[in-house]
């Protein structure tokens, strides 16, 4: 059943199927739910689940959708001498190990993403087995997986039988400490400075690599007779304080922000204060605030783009429609800005619209105010008739209508259009038209600015520049608008 409104019997019908409408929608519901294929264990769920749930907790603007960070080993992506076990975690070597040509190694089953800023993954080594040949690091994806973790190109490691580092290359460096069995070793990628350091035990080692590139993915690497290592890549609580490093990560990385001068910025030709009381008076005078305006005006010496008489009627007009009266805020526009409502047929209609919904809202009592909401429904189709609104339009229309198609509209599906929160936005667009009309910006130069930094952040997240991965509008300007955009 579809309400689309083209005439006013079939709006009528409405109220005369109200019970075949909500059968409707509760059937249709069932139809949507998905169909249950296999089931996955309940304990590889829990696991899963509680793995997403750090790995959100630890970098929450991450799409984790699209962009999945590592959760396991790959099983097709590892040397034949290599098994996989605990939901492919825990991995355990087969072969005979007599010589580097029987090394193996394992890559996870995502690359990490540069815009998570940093990235870290725990190995425990459960059995160092008989030489404790291991290599734990990061490689691409075409790395050979006959070899240990940084002997090849493009592919980096920390081994534990020495504790030197590889980069590239099968000759060492002299880094840390050797790991053996039950020690946890962990990898660190930073790509704020595009370093890579180790921790043991929870222990921070130094950087072990400078300028990190390339679509990198954890790698772990084994030579010798029962060698048995486990990774956590979020699953379990890490052995060094993650959360404490991102911490200090994000705070050097906003010191760094705030160092820079407005002289080095270069966003100002001349005067950096007169621009600064320009954005100030600007945003006052938008949304209202008269004797803040006018204070602020006559301290800074700025001069204000609009009457306040035209500020308050502004500003009434706005409260007219956060309160839900929108006769009052029609004749209010009518004779602050004649000819405005009469143009802009769009925006008259919408406020049409939020009229029936106040209508519905507070109720058909009785059988006259019924009535009344009906003849004011068929007003409201032949305007949208008349004035072939568009099609957005039209779906306010219909959700509109469909309030009406359940006895109790607040038990509704479509009960939120009741919420009086609905009516902020048609206030804040009603004024923005008005100040077009008076040949006045409709945005705020300051919000414009919080929205185009808004915008750089994430156009540099989206690039990969990691450190957008701490940085946020939120940081400079608290609970702002544009970063909910």
């Amino acid at each position: 059943m579809s309400m689309q409104p083209h005439s006013f019997g079939l709006f009528r019908s409405v109220l005369q199927n109200r019970s075949n409408v909500s059968l409707f929608l509760e059937q249709a519901s069932l139809r949507s739910q998905p169909l249950k294929g296999k089931s996955i264990p309940n304990q590889t769920m829990s696991v899963l689940g509680r793995m997403r749930e750090r790995q959100k907790a630890l970098w929450p603007r991450l799409n984790h959708d699209a962009t999945p960070l590592p959760s396991a080993w790959n099983p097709k992506d590892k040397f034949n001498l290599l098994e996989l076990s605990h939901n492919n975690c825990k991995v355990t070597y087969k072969g005979q190990g007599k010589g580097d040509t029987d090394a193996a190694a394992v890559r996870a089953n995502a690359f990490i993403p540069p815009e998570c800023g940093v990235y870290y993954f725990e190995m425990l080594v459960r059995d160092k087995g008989r030489e404790g040949y291991i290599g734990v690091g990061v490689a691409t994806s075409n790395v050979s997986l006959n070899r240990l973790p940084g002997w090849e190109r493009q592919s980096w490691g920390y081994h534990g039988d020495d504790g030197h580092t590889f980069a590239s290359s099968n000759t060492g460096t002299v880094y840390g400490p050797t790991y053996t069995s039950h020690d946890v070793v962990g990898c660190c990628i930073n790509f704020v400075d595009n370093t890579c350091f180790y921790t043991k035990n929870g222990t921070a080692l130094a950087v072990a690599f400078r300028n990190m590139r390339g679509k990198l993915f954890p790698i772990v690497g084994l030579r010798t007779q029962g060698e048995v290592v486990e990774a956590n890549f979020g699953q379990d609580p890490f052995v060094f304080d993650l959360e404490g490093y991102m911490e200090e990560t994000k705070a050097k990385a906003l010191a760094t922000i705030k160092k820079r001068t407005l002289a080095e910025s270069r966003l100002f030709t001349s005067a950096p204060e007169k621009a600064f009381t320009s954005l100030i008076a600007s945003y006052l005078v938008h949304h209202g605030y008269t004797e803040t305006a006018r204070a602020f005006a006559q301290d800074s010496n700025t001069e204000l783009q609009e009457s306040e008489e035209s500020i308050r009627s502004r500003q009434h007009i706005r409260e007219l429609v956060l309160g839900g009266q929108i006769d009052e805020s029609i004749a209010a526009v009518n004779q602050l800005i004649p000819g405005l409502l009469a143009s802009e047929t769009e925006l008259h209609f919408k406020l049409k619209c939020r009229k029936f919904i106040e209508m519905v809202r507070a109720g058909a009592t009785t059988s006259e105010s019924l009535m009344q909401i009906m003849q004011f429904g068929q007003e409201l189709q032949q305007m949208s008739e008349a004035e072939q609104v568009g099609a957005a339009s039209l779906k306010d229309l219909e959700d509109a209508f469909s309030l009406l198609a359940y006895p109790e509209p607040t038990q509704s599906p479509v009960a939120g259009l009741l919420n009086p929160a609905q009516r902020e936005p048609l206030a804040d667009e009603l004024n923005c038209t008005m100040l077009q009309w008076l040949n006045l910006p409709p945005v705020p130069a300051l919000e414009l600015a919080v929205r185009q930094s808004v915008c750089v952040l994430n156009e540099l997240y989206t690039q990969g520049v990691g450190m957008s991965g701490f940085v946020s509008v939120d940081d400079f300007v608290p609970e702002s608008k544009a970063s909910k955009q």
